[in-house]
């Protein structure tokens, strides 16, 4: 039986799975091959009991063709010729009406199946001009179903009272189950185009929240982006103009050079003006890291960041260089930076320096955001076996349990002012360097965020 269900239902779908679901052709083709499966089912129990009451070869002979030719129609949609075989249906069924009213005469009731006809064509056909070809076809039927039932150029056969009215109620039976059948069809289709139309609705409705969901990050994020480069740019220019101020009564060396060589005034000495370059340079590399991280956000959406170029790096002088650089910003907040590198840890490593430089500064820019004033961030670089791990611990709040699989999502931020794109791109960028990077955060002691790479270890020349 389960093989039976099986074979029907791969007959009725015949060649109308490289079809979508919103495609109508797909509901036409399927309806006209239940359709058909139906009326040839009709047509070998119906006629075959007309058969054995008349005795009449000329049924068997209609029955014989109508099936082969409802084969047909379902051998056309299996080929791919799906509007040759909604017409095929139509007009074998238009003209199996005209062959049995001839044949079997008034008692058949030919007349209702004309109605029946209409309905067919208006559902298998939705362009209006086959539409209306279809119907004129079926009132011509009926003009020559009339004719021949009042001049009887074809003889119908002769049958008993009782025999007629068997027949008559034998009709009724197989016009209202083919309206039945037909409706029920329709009622079906209907039903799965409203259930896709209701899913679609809840689609885009779900993708509006997160479109407005996101628009409000974007919006927090340009407003952020914008305040810290604002910042960043405010100390570059009250540096600049302090120079400016001064140069009048500066001693500049005939090169030039930004340093003086002697005390400018009382109040501005050599320190100071030491001290205001490397605050400068820290503005400097705070604004380039921000712009960086803007710029490879823009690249991973449109999936152009995906080149990894390795060369020579010196680990330790790569952090020191960075711990250098944020070690002004951190002294505001009376936080200090140290660094550790594990004495077995190689001294050159092949790596893509810019990636890691972004890494790390983005791991370490965020400890200095979050952790407490006066306390201290770790910077560990350890190796285990064929990788190499490099941890940055600050002692800020820490992150909560549910917040942490957020963090690495774009703008996403626990900062009132940060543009949430650096541990987005972080984790994108270890990623793209074949690493991994997980974090460990204790609510009220801090947190502790971990990358491990792929050792490749060289030598200096």
């Amino acid at each position: 039986m389960k093989q039976l269900i099986k074979t029907l239902h791969s007959v009725i779908y015949l060649q109308s799975h490289d079809l979508s679901e919103d495609d109508m052709q797909k509901k036409i083709s399927v309806g006209v091959n239940l359709m058909s499966g139906w009326v040839i089912l009709l047509t070998v129990t119906v006629g075959a009991l007309f058969y054995f009451i008349s005795h009449n070869v000329l049924i068997l002979i209609g029955i014989m063709t109508e099936t082969a030719l409802l084969i047909g129609t379902i051998l056309l949609n299996h080929v791919r010729q799906y509007h040759p075989a909604s017409l095929s249906i139509y007009l074998t069924m238009s003209t199996a009406t005209l062959y049995y009213s001839c044949i079997l005469g008034r008692p058949v009731e030919a007349q209702l199946m004309v109605v029946y006809l209409i309905g067919v064509a208006l559902f298998m056909f939705p362009g209006l001009a086959t539409r209306i070809i279809c119907i004129a076809v079926t009132v011509s039927l009926l003009v020559l179903l009339e004719l021949n039932f009042r001049y009887q150029f074809i003889q119908s056969i002769k049958v008993d009272e009782s025999t007629a009215l068997f027949m008559r109620w034998s009709s009724y039976a197989v016009i209202i189950s083919l309206v039945i059948f037909t409706f029920v069809l329709y009622s079906r289709n209907n039903k799965l185009l409203l259930d896709r139309l209701r899913k679609h609705a809840e689609e885009v409705q779900l993708s509006l929240e997160k479109e407005e969901k996101a628009n409000e990050k974007k919006d927090i994020f340009i407003s952020n982006a914008y305040h810290e480069i604002r910042a960043s740019f405010f100390s570059i220019f009250s540096i600049l103009n302090l120079f400016n101020k001064e140069k009048h009564t500066a001693n500049v060396c005939p090169s030039d050079e930004l340093l003086p060589v002697a005390p400018v005034s009382e109040d501005l000495k050599i320190k100071d003006w030491r001290r205001a370059v490397i605050h400068l340079r820290t503005a400097c590399q705070i604004s380039q890291n921000i712009m960086d991280n803007i710029l490879e956000y823009e690249k991973y959406e449109i999936g152009t960041r995906n080149a990894v170029y390795n060369d020579l790096v010196d680990i330790r002088s790569l952090i020191d260089n960075i711990v250098d650089i944020y070690q002004y910003a951190a002294d505001e907040r009376k936080v200090r930076i140290m660094a550790e590198v594990s004495e077995d840890m190689e001294e050159y490593i092949l790596c893509d320096k810019v990636k890691l430089n972004q890494v790390i500064t983005n791991l370490l820019t965020n400890a200095v955001k979050y952790t407490r004033s006066e306390t201290g961030i770790m910077i560990r670089v350890t190796r285990q076996n064929d990788h190499w791990r490099l941890s940055v611990e600050d002692q800020g709040e820490g992150i909560k349990e549910p917040n942490i699989d957020r963090i690495f999502e774009p703008f996403v931020t626990g900062s009132p002012t940060g543009i949430g794109l650096g541990l987005y791109i972080t984790k994108k960028t270890v990623n793209l360097m074949k690493g991994e990077i997980s974090v460990d955060s204790r609510p009220g002691q801090g947190t502790k965020f971990t990358i491990s790479m792929p050792l490749q270890s060289v030598h200096a020349n």
